[in-house]
């Protein structure tokens, strides 16, 4: 009897610890495609400026990320089923357990992400398939649809998590630090792609223009992040603690890929004249790429395994 109970209890637990790395891994794109959305947004209507051409590219671009963002939201709100319930992939679903997160801070983030990515792929497919109806009302119309969906994505954020019990100015500050984080994040593959397909005049001027719009945007996200940082940890103990030697973590790759984006303003770019120096713009951004992969993942981890207090 002893026995039996202490392998359900192993079985249980390695069922929950599955269900753990679903989530994170769930989490992870969920980032991602957040970052693509927004990211995308920002291309079709300021980086489009300096390539017109890349229009279409970014339109799919935005519309895979909702795409995939959507079906992630579903994935993921069914793993906090599966989790909560703590059986197989046959056994998660629970109607009980599935109405009791859904009017928790969970199905917020649930509800609000689907809102989000859904407002957003249905302004792409509207602009797709009536790209033939002009003027100032149905360009308007698109843009509303991808500005609401922005902000129920961004909302989704705000709702779960660390902020929801702290005042509304840390609520405000994570809003603002997740919506430029997901900027810069996915603005980088439309600058890779600019910069494999274009012209080296045309990549420099489209390099140029991000890396002036960037500036204040980043100042805004250190802010924002020394606000949530000091309220959430400030200056005790915790720091040598799980949550903040992971956040710790953070703030190195961060410093780093500041580092980086300031070497590409002052350095890479204004010495972007021969087919080598963009050879070497490229590795740069895919590095600059490779680090933000790595911020997103601590930050998955810390979202889905570890508790500030």
């Amino acid at each position: 009897m002893a026995h039996t109970a202490l392998c359900s209890i192993k079985r249980r637990g390695r069922m929950l610890l599955e269900w753990g790395i679903i989530q994170y891994i769930t989490r992870i794109g969920l980032y991602v495609t957040l970052s693509g959305v927004v990211g995308g947004i920002g291309s079709f209507y300021f980086i489009s400026l300096y390539a017109p051409s890349y229009k279409d590219f970014f339109r799919r671009y935005i519309g895979g990320s909702a795409c995939i963002g959507a079906l992630l939201s579903i994935l993921y709100f069914w793993t906090q089923i599966g989790g909560s319930v703590n059986e197989g992939w046959l056994g998660s679903f629970n109607k009980d357990i599935a109405l009791l997160l859904y009017e928790s801070p969970i199905g917020d983030f649930f509800k609000y992400g689907l809102l989000g990515y859904f407002s957003i792929l249905f302004s792409v497919l509207f602009g797709t398939y009536f790209s033939y109806l002009k003027g100032f009302i149905f360009s308007g119309i698109k843009l509303v649809l991808k500005f609401l969906g922005v902000i129920f994505l961004l909302n989704s954020y705000v709702s779960i998590g660390h902020s929801v019990s702290e005042p509304w100015y840390v609520s405000a500050a994570l809003w603002v630090h997740v919506a430029v984080a997901a900027w810069w994040i996915g603005s980088l593959l439309p600058l890779w792609w600019i910069m494999r397909s274009s012209e080296l005049i045309e990549t420099k001027k489209v390099l140029e223009y991000f890396g002036q719009i960037a500036s204040v945007p980043v100042v805004i996200l250190i802010f924002c992040g020394i606000v949530m940082t000091y309220v959430y940890l400030g200056f005790g103990k915790i720091w040598f603690e799980g949550y903040g030697k992971i956040l710790f973590l953070k703030v190195v790759l961060v410093i780093a890929l500041l580092a980086l984006a300031l070497h590409h303003k002052i350095h890479r770019v204004p010495n972007l004249i021969t087919p080598d120096s963009l050879k070497g713009m490229k590795r740069s951004v895919l590095l600059e790429a490779a680090l933000m992969v790595i911020v997103i993942s601590l930050t998955s981890y810390i979202s889905t395994f570890i508790s500030i207090h």
